[in-house]
């Protein structure tokens, strides 16, 4: 019996244990995995540009460093299709510790081993102890070891990363010849041979002049000489790889030079043979999606942080990026929402964007450019009016504008005659933004001078002051990112104080005031 009852219960084991199994493998095999965006191979990029530095007289002041980054930025954007730069050209964002943030979310950024890295540097170099070479940042002082960044650190962070297709691009030298990107420190006289490049793994290391010689800049390109080159090779020929721009850009720069002042700069390239592999800075068959790119620009002088969503036609996408100040961040074309945290993590703004295909857009300025047609129709007088115009300056909730109109009615006269109005308006309230739209409600104050019976040959010439003030409403239609549309409506009062200005016939002031409605039309270029 007792037999009989294991066999049973055995059996039912291996049928349960069967179908289990079964279900098992049946949901691996039947299941669709999907390999998300985020996993696959992408292109990142740390671009610096430093002119000088801040703390020693030491470093003369590069003509073309910041230039350079831009050039590079604007190639790798718009050839290469890199998917983030950060570009760091801001006497704050090139101090050493700056940099060395940088390069921690440098790191953060690779999650793949066939991620594209590219690193570019255009500035000062020095040689300190030990023949070792040093980047001067914004912040290097004389006491090089301690202030400068050394391009061993660079080289040990590049390999800390887990991406097997970096390339590092030094614009600089290390001689200390007159007239190169190098100065010796204080105290050492001569030309100085800095250690020569060790081959490193996974990294192709790209110097604009080769052991013990000079780099230079040039007016004439305005531009690093050798930087110049590489990117005049990499937009030209395209589908290239790193060291086919590098040799290219390598045969032009040496007689460029040995024309431009009789030197010899040959640039060279430092790697180990089979332990990188070349690689493509612009893939040879590009099946990328179109994109356009968001800038991360916004106020100088502090660390800004930036949450992105995708507005869809339900609202924002529950999905957010989140970047830094002074990055370049492929996005594919469409509407997004940009919300600003200051370093503590307030929220200090909200803004709309539109990304659109090849095109790099920016977080603009809060303040726009108005140009108006102004119609106001008054009750002083009958139902009088006056037609013109306005420019002037807004804020997001504030504004001010100059403007001039004219009627030849009986605005403040008992006969008609040409009436000029010059006049000062400030606006302030709040505004409401929504996709293409925004709406601002708020109230207005204005003062200005009526003349009238201008150019008049038998009426003396009166003015009267203006005082204005009443409640506003105005319309944006985002046309395009700088451009809107706008309708605006007013309802207030006027109060006159009118005054003859000729001596000869004197009259006394009189205070009058009167309702005013007013229409205007216009455009807003936004800054």
């Amino acid at each position: 019996m007792r037999l009989l009852v294991s066999s049973i219960s055995l059996a039912c084991f291996l049928c349960i244990s069967l179908i289990s199994c079964g279900n098992v493998y049946a949901g691996f095999r039947n299941s669709k995995i999907r390999v998300g965006k985020s996993l696959l191979p992408k292109k990142f990029a740390l671009i610096i540009g430093i002119q000088r530095s801040t703390k020693s007289p030491v470093w003369p002041t590069l003509r073309f460093a910041k230039r350079d980054a831009r050039r590079m930025t604007r190639a790798l954007s718009k050839v290469a299709k890199f998917d983030r730069i950060l570009t760091l050209t801001r006497t704050e964002d090139t101090t050493t510790a700056s940099i060395l943030r940088a390069f921690r979310k440098l790191k953060s950024w690779v999650k793949h081993p066939k991620d594209t890295v590219l690193v570019y540097f255009s500035a000062h170099g020095t040689v300190g102890k030990g023949r070792n070479r040093y980047i001067i940042t914004s912040d290097t002082s004389q006491k090089i070891p301690s202030t400068a960044l050394s391009v061993k650190v660079v080289m040990r962070l590049l390999q800390g990363i887990s991406s097997r297709r970096i390339g590092l691009i030094l614009a600089m030298c290390y001689t200390g010849l007159i007239r190169s990107k190098s100065v010796l420190p204080k105290g050492v006289k001569g030309v100085v041979k800095p250690r020569p490049f060790r081959k490193r793994q996974a990294l192709q290391i790209l110097s604009a002049a080769s052991y013990a010689q000079p780099a230079f800049e040039s007016d004439v390109l305005r531009a690093d000489v050798y930087t110049h080159f590489f990117l005049d090779c990499f937009i030209r020929q395209r589908y290239r790889t790193i060291i086919d721009i590098h040799v290219c850009a390598a045969r032009q720069t040496t007689p460029y030079v040995k024309r431009l002042n009789g030197d010899v700069q040959v640039p060279k390239a430092y790697s180990a043979p089979g332990a990188n592999r070349d690689f493509f800075l612009l893939a040879q068959k590009d099946n990328s999606k179109k994109r356009g790119y968001l800038r991360t620009a916004w106020r100088s002088g502090q660390q800004w942080s930036f949450r992105i969503s995708r507005v869809a036609l339900k609202g924002p996408s529950e999905k957010i990026i989140r970047l830094s100040s002074q990055e370049l961040t492929a996005l594919e074309p469409g509407k997004y929402r940009v919300a600003i945290h200051d370093a503590f993590g307030k929220l200090r703004r909200i803004q709309t964007v539109q990304v659109g295909e090849e095109r790099v857009v920016e977080l603009l300025s809060d303040w726009t450019f108005a140009l108006q047609a102004n119609g106001v129709l008054s009750t002083k007088g009958g139902t009088d009016s006056l037609w013109g115009g306005s420019m002037g300056m807004y804020h997001r909730f504030f504004g001010w504008k100059l403007g001039l109109s004219q009627t030849s009615k009986t605005y403040l006269t008992s006969a008609p005659s040409l009436q000029l109005l010059p006049e000062l308006r400030l606006e302030g309230g709040m505004r409401f933004e929504w996709l293409h739209f925004d709406w601002f409600l708020g109230g207005y104050g204005s003062t200005g001078l009526l003349f009238s019976h201008v150019g008049h040959p038998k009426r003396a010439l009166g003015m009267s002051l203006l005082f204005g003030i009443g409640a506003t409403t105005s319309v944006r239609f985002w046309l395009f990112e700088r451009m809107a549309l706008v309708v605006q409506g007013d309802l207030g009062m006027s109060l006159f104080r009118a005054r003859n200005v000729s001596l000869n016939v004197p009259s006394e002031p009189q205070w009058q005031p009167s309702l005013e409605g007013g229409l205007h039309l216009g455009i807003h270029i936004r800054l």
